[in-house]
């Protein structure tokens, strides 16, 4: 595929077309990160559908307010991509606002890690899954298979500190 044609269909991707009833992906990322230029620039089919398969996902779940703030590529134990934002979802009667997808490379349901992070109504950190990431069994316990999840939780400083480094853009409303 030529460099104007992949631009071409990436411009389409991010900005949309006056015919497409749904939002243009571009107005689900945040303006201050790099994955416009990476979409643009990359030459992996792979990356190219991560995003749009998180946001996929995250509907369905009944996400709110989307916006995608970082994509890192992890290797193992699988190839994807694990992919941070700002969203507003309840679960469980309790609010959350910053997720991480995974989305692994060329699979049919390639969504395999949800993480999300919130407040409670006592301004006590909340995860998603619960224990969260800080649980430490009591002796004699069995840990919770949800506790694995949190082998995701790579950079975890850089994803707690999501909702500070990327404040929701007032110009972006996903979705409308």
């Amino acid at each position: 595929m030529t460099d104007f044609i992949r631009y071409a269909l990436i411009a389409v991707l991010l900005y949309g077309t006056a015919l497409s009833s749904s939002p243009p992906l571009g107005d689900f990322i945040h303006p201050d990160c790099g994955i416009m230029e990476s979409l643009v620039h990359t030459n992996n089919e792979y990356f190219d559908n991560a995003i749009e398969a998180a946001l996929d996902r995250l509907t369905e779940m009944g996400s709110e307010n989307i916006i995608v703030c970082s994509c890192q590529r992890i290797e193992a134990p699988l190839g994807g991509y694990l992919i941070d934002g700002l969203f507003d979802l309840e679960i469980e009667s309790e609010n959350f606002s910053t997720f991480r997808i995974g989305i692994e490379d060329g699979e049919p349901v390639p969504f395999f890690v949800f993480i999300a992070r919130g407040m409670d109504h006592n301004s006590n950190v909340i995860w998603h899954p619960a224990p969260g990431p800080d649980y430490v069994p009591e002796e004699d316990q069995v840990i919770p298979e949800s506790f694995f999840t949190y082998e995701f939780l790579i950079d975890r400083n850089d994803f707690e500190n999501l909702e500070n480094e990327f404040p929701r853009p007032e110009t972006i409303n996903p979705g409308e």
